[in-house]
């Protein structure tokens, strides 16, 4: 149900190169005419006529993102819901000697939030796909045959995620184990907080979850270093594009 608010949102983010084109052209045929040259002004309607299509534009750009992030964002919900039920029931069913508790609570925590956030993303995907294709089109007409260093910088793109991604399954691994360790340990500590007082080892249980806290920021290290080589590799290429579309 997204994908159609999703691609009025294309639509009316594409529509705009057009309207600025419509503008310029029209304030230039709006000047008054050189000497030897004819003048071929457009009337006073024409302009009434932009600023509705602005207005169109805009209040199209409004509504379309607001539908399409809600049902993204209901989606999202959906699959939380369903995934911690089933987590939940799951959990319901073990033994409580088998040591799972502290995987269900990673589970219900950073695991269902990575899931859900996928949701989110694979409503985008085609209309991405889509929207790339349709202003590259725009930019060829434009541009001509500059428009192929734009092909050549998203096939980089591409390639440049392809190898990325298989970076990230081993460093997210370890990130989630750590993270499994913590909140094992910190809901064990919890339950027996009361024995931990009466004994004293207040201090220790601290440095323990603050050690732990620190293992985890440490195996999160080399995941967050993957996601600054991608946005910096990102912000580089659209430099690059930008430099590229001024020299031509």
């Amino acid at each position: 149900m997204a994908f159609i608010p999703r691609l009025a949102y294309t639509g009316f983010t594409l529509s705009q190169p057009f309207l600025v084109h419509s503008t310029l052209t029209y304030i230039a045929s709006s000047r008054p005419p050189s000497s030897g040259s004819s003048s071929s002004s457009q009337p006073k309607e024409y302009g009434y006529g932009l600023c509705g299509a602005y207005a169109l534009c805009y209040l199209g750009i409004a509504f379309a993102t607001r539908f399409y992030m809600a049902i993204a964002f209901r989606t999202m919900a959906k699959v939380r819901a369903a995934l911690v039920g089933s987590i939940f029931k799951s959990m319901l069913q073990l033994r409580a000697e088998t040591g799972n508790a502290s995987s269900a609570l990673s589970l219900m925590g950073a695991d269902v939030d990575r899931v859900t956030m996928t949701a989110y993303v694979l409503v985008n995907v085609g209309p991405d796909i889509i929207q790339v294709a349709l202003a590259l089109w725009i930019l060829s007409t434009q541009m001509g045959i500059s428009a192929v260093s734009a092909i050549v910088l998203c096939v980089v793109c591409a390639a440049g995620a392809v190898y990325i991604a298989r970076l990230v399954p081993a460093r997210q691994t370890k990130w989630m184990a750590a993270i499994q360790r913590r909140v094992g340990a910190t809901s064990d500590m919890i339950g027996a907080v009361k024995g931990i007082k009466v004994a004293g080892l207040s201090g220790d249980a601290e440095r323990r979850i603050q050690g732990l806290r620190d293992y985890e920021l440490e195996q999160s290290t080399q995941f967050r270093k993957i996601q600054v080589v991608s946005v910096m590799a990102g912000e580089f290429l659209c430099f690059f594009f930008l430099v590229s579309c001024s020299c031509s």
